[in-house]
């Protein structure tokens, strides 16, 4: 009797044991199986083939790890929010409706003082003072900067506070013939620019064909507004899931593979230059951006923007951007 008794008793142990152990795996989260994630979306315009280094050292570099994807939602744009922005900056007038191929459908004013677009599809706002940037020099501080551009988006009902944060101030000069502006100094520049980023990052935001952040603000020497292009997020945020980034030794290896964004912010498309027109580019700077690669993107992923020199086939030199997938292994 005692025998059967142990014998049960062991059962019963062994029974309770793989009870447990089908409560516990049942119960346990399952691997989500691993998502290799595709190329961001780059295109190489320049025609020529390219020779490039990386000039800077190891120790230059500074190294991120991981990031995640930014998945983002746009805004919807209703005729109410577009006629509220318009009325805040000062259009008293209808906006012009312009169905689009590319961006929709599109609102646009234009009175003595200005030019406004709203685009529906982008959630993109893009305004333009219709005044010089020419100014006397207030010598600003960042702060009195960044407390304009903060005062421009919510007096505006732009974006809500909570919503964004701004990013460092820079100087922008103009180049020569009226060819747009280029990077300056605080003691040589003709315009602010500070970059509006969205709340969950520290990153830029950048589109494939344009070395600028897709949102930014420009203001005058004296403080006023010059003009500004905004992409409206409703919300934004990091993705679960973090990447390994190259590392200095993968971005030296694998440096070939950037693509060309602008030689010196001339206007003449890269398509159009001739083939033998960059000898060579030495990367300087590595910055870390999130690429908006399609105006309906919703994940955005990150990506290396490097700056150089680029030596043309006159013997002359230029400035150089390039954009290289900054996950390892893409």
């Amino acid at each position: 009797m005692k025998k059967w008794i142990k014998i049960v008793l062991i059962a019963f142990s062994l029974l309770s044991v793989v009870w447990i152990l089908y409560i516990y795996l049942k119960s346990s989260p399952k691997n989500a199986p691993e998502i290799v994630p595709s190329k961001p979306i780059l295109i190489q315009t320049y025609k020529g083939s390219l020779s490039m280094s990386l000039g800077i050292n190891e120790s230059q570099f500074k190294y991120i790890d991981k990031l995640p994807f930014l998945n983002v939602s746009r805004k919807s744009i209703t005729d109410d929010y577009a006629n509220g922005v318009a009325s805040s900056l000062g259009f008293s007038i209808a906006p012009v409706k312009i169905d689009d191929t590319q961006e929709g459908l599109t609102y646009f004013w234009k009175n003595d003082n200005a030019t406004l677009f709203v685009y529906t599809k982008s959630s993109k706002i893009r305004y333009s003072s219709g005044k010089s940037f020419i100014a006397p020099n207030k010598q600003l501080s960042e702060n009195a900067v960044k407390s304009t551009a903060e005062k421009l988006l919510i007096d505006n009902k732009i974006l809500n506070p909570g919503n964004f944060s701004l990013g460092s101030v820079q100087f922008l000069k103009e180049r020569s013939l009226n060819e747009g502006f280029i990077k300056s100094t605080k003691e040589d520049f003709s315009l602010y620019q500070i970059s509006v980023l969205p709340k969950s990052t520290d990153y830029q935001i950048i589109s494939p064909v344009s070395t600028e952040s897709a949102s930014y603000i420009q203001l005058t020497k004296d403080g006023d507004i010059y003009s500004f292009q905004l992409v409206v997020f409703e919300s934004t945020e990091k993705a679960p899931t973090e990447y390994k980034l190259k590392t200095y030794s993968e971005i030296k290896t694998s440096i070939g593979n950037s693509v060309l964004i602008s030689l010196g912010g001339e206007e003449t498309p890269l398509k159009d230059l001739p083939k033998d027109f960059v000898n060579n580019i030495v990367v300087d700077q590595v910055d870390i951006s999130y690429l908006l690669d399609s105006p309906t993107s919703t994940s955005l992923q990150p990506v290396y923007k490097l700056t150089g020199t680029a030596t043309l086939s006159g013997g002359g030199k230029t400035e150089a951007i390039l954009y290289l997938p900054a996950l390892s292994g893409l």
